[in-house]
């Protein structure tokens, strides 16, 4: 009996021991919070599949499965394999509509698929009806209400947002920096999630800076949004076929008048055909026409209106630390620029606090040696 007893336990236990190895599917979050390989969404996509199988009701599941395949899509290695996944997601948003229908998930996900619809922006609607403190929804809401310059809506959903702590701390801090690196009444051109909602958060939920105009480089192509967005600030609508980015910014510099004009300093500024005339002033690149000194600019920013504290002091936790680990490394550039300054006018208290910070961002880095190598540069090149 004892011996039967105690087969029976460790048949019990190697059952225990083998659903504890057993890999489980993990929440699937977007990219632009934390990125992983190819491979892992595709894994993370099959395992939720059999999660599904096993609970088909399971609505926060029926996400992670969408976001897998969403995430495989943007990261496939070719065209083939991409279109594949569209098909994917496709029919996730059919299988879907029966076990989850009604849903703040299922309107979520129906929502995205119809985005180009009418429709699209309804599911949206209703999954915030739903539950207006999930953050998931916000971005869509914000593109929308800041496109269709609803700025009472557009201040109420930035106000969740910024209560719902979904966004990063770093990155509101980042983009504060973004917004102070500028001048009274400036336009700002911004290119992707991370400097651009995270600055209409700071000026539709905390009032920073709202002298600013925040224009996205991909928003910026929908017609209704460029006409009244160029209205508001006094520029005439552009009559010719758009043919890229660089026409819209370069009939935004003709017609501009006084407002100084900023991008980000984190895009694709090739694109816009003004690599030379961009100066880099802190957390933003200052279009200037003409040969001038910005050194002036930079110190002022670094000096004056850019808040450096929390790069050498955390105050907080980043639930996504690799997300935004690679946006501190850009005030690597302005920084360099800066201590050189203080190394040639000698103020060696100045030096010590921005190598201080710099070798602080930029510990555990891919460039940790190479940033090293050129702090040295620049103290030796003081020494002869």
């Amino acid at each position: 009996m004892k011996n039967r007893i105690l087969v029976m336990t460790l048949c019990l236990s190697f059952i225990i021991f083998a659903e504890a190895q057993t890999v489980q599917p993990q929440k699937v979050h977007s990219i632009v919070k934390v990125q992983y390989e190819y491979d892992w969404y595709v894994e993370q996509h099959e395992l939720w599949k059999k999660e599904l199988t096993k609970n088909p009701k399971h609505a926060d599941g029926w996400l992670s499965y969408y976001t897998a395949a969403r995430m495989a899509k943007i990261l496939a290695p070719d065209q083939g394999t991409r279109e594949k996944w569209i098909q994917r997601m496709k029919a996730i948003v059919t299988e879907m509509k029966v076990p989850i229908k009604g849903t703040y998930e299922y309107h979520y996900i129906q929502g995205y698929d119809e985005m180009d619809k009418s429709k699209g922006i309804e599911h949206i609607f209703e999954a915030y009806k739903l539950d207006a403190t999930r953050p998931d929804v916000y971005d869509e809401l914000v593109t929308y209400y800041e496109t269709n310059r609803n700025k009472e809506k557009l201040e109420e959903v930035c106000k969740n947002w910024k209560a719902s702590s979904d966004l990063s701390p770093t990155l509101l801090n980042w983009n504060y920096n973004m917004l102070m690196s500028t001048q009274k009444n400036a336009i700002l051109i911004t290119f992707g999630d991370n400097d651009t909602y995270p600055s209409l958060v700071l000026q539709y939920a905390e009032g920073v800076r709202k002298d600013v105009t925040v224009i996205n480089s991909s928003l910026i192509f929908l017609e209704n949004y460029r006409k009244a967005l160029f209205k508001e600030l006094s520029i005439p609508e552009i009559e010719e076929e758009i043919t890229g980015i660089k026409m819209i910014v370069d009939h935004i510099i003709e017609h501009k008048g006084e407002r100084p004009l900023y991008t980000g300093i984190a895009g694709n500024h090739a694109a816009l055909g003004l690599s030379d005339k961009l100066f880099n002033v802190g957390l933003a690149m200052f279009y200037c026409d003409e040969e001038i000194s910005t050194t002036s600019y930079l110190i002022n920013n670094f000096e004056n209106h850019i808040l450096l504290d929390y790069l050498v002091c955390t105050f907080h936790n980043e639930v996504f630390p690799s997300a935004v680990d690679r946006y501190n490394l850009l005030y690597v550039p302005g920084l360099m620029l800066l201590y050189k300054h203080y190394i040639l006018v000698e103020d060696v208290r100045k030096q010590a606090k921005i190598k201080k910070i710099v070798l602080s961002i930029s510990k555990g880095c891919q460039q940790e040696e190479a940033i090293k190598k050129q702090l040295n540069y620049y103290e030796k090149l003081a020494q002869k």
